[in-house]
């Protein structure tokens, strides 16, 4: 177990291995910005860093650091992840609108 990660996650799935296998020791600050962004991808997609600081009350700087933590360059990177996962979930087929497929 280390305080950072050696690379980041490349997806939220990955991410959220991390923490059950509790790849990564963080104080009490970051854990709670880290359960925020888990919890409400929205936000880490769509937010500043100084917007999810504000929702967690914690510095921008603690929001930072835990990107830095978790391996990426930066926040904006970080918030790429989140962005990369809505994206992906979006773009998947939604079984229950499928139409059945013809058998005659």
């Amino acid at each position: 177990m280390s305080s950072t990660a050696a690379r980041p996650p490349a997806s939220l799935d990955e991410l959220r291995g991390m923490i059950v296998r509790r790849e990564i020791r963080m104080s009490r600050q970051l854990e709670a910005v880290l359960r925020h962004v888990i919890g409400n991808p929205m936000d880490a997609a769509f937010g500043t860093c100084r917007s999810i600081a504000e929702r967690c009350n914690v510095s921008a700087a603690t929001v930072d650091r835990l990107a830095a933590t978790l391996g990426f360059d930066g926040f904006a990177d970080f918030r790429d992840l989140f962005r990369r996962s809505l994206r992906a979930a979006a773009d998947k087929p939604d079984p229950s609108t499928a139409t059945p497929k013809d058998d005659a």
